[in-house]
């Protein structure tokens, strides 16, 4: 079973993750890549504030076909996202906002670490055991 350091260790590194990606998304680094990838976006026609808003605008069919205009559209998501950066800055804040907590945390996740690692081990020995 799962001991409840290491649950209270996997719920805390969900946490940090969560966390990290809520920080990212009004840090002003992000915030500003956004607004450019938001012109590059005007500069094709489509109007969005955020790539959250143009991946919930209602007009896409979750359940039939993929229109032409959805392609069109995901196309140049992706080519603004590229053309400015966007994942390499919001994965960099984001970095930031984990590591950040990780150093608070660190006794706790590396105890956990610990535990992984000796449960690996336990578990290739048992596999090679029985590969034999």
């Amino acid at each position: 079973g799962v001991s409840a350091q290491e649950s209270s260790a996997a719920s805390l590194a969900g946490r940090i993750q969560q966390d990290a990606f809520e920080k990212a998304q009004s840090d002003p680094r992000v915030l500003a890549v956004f607004r450019k990838w938001s012109a590059c976006m005007r500069l094709h026609g489509y109007d969005y504030s955020t790539p959250f808003k143009a991946a919930a605008d209602p007009q896409w069919n979750t359940t039939g076909p993929v229109s032409r205009s959805e392609i069109e559209t995901a196309k140049t998501d992706v080519a603004c996202k590229v053309q400015v950066n966007v994942l390499g800055v919001d994965f960099a804040v984001e970095s930031d906002y984990e590591n950040a907590a990780i150093a608070r945390n660190l006794r706790v996740l590396a105890q956990a670490n610990a535990y992984d690692v000796i449960q690996a081990r336990g578990l290739n020995r048992l596999l090679a055991k029985y590969r034999n």
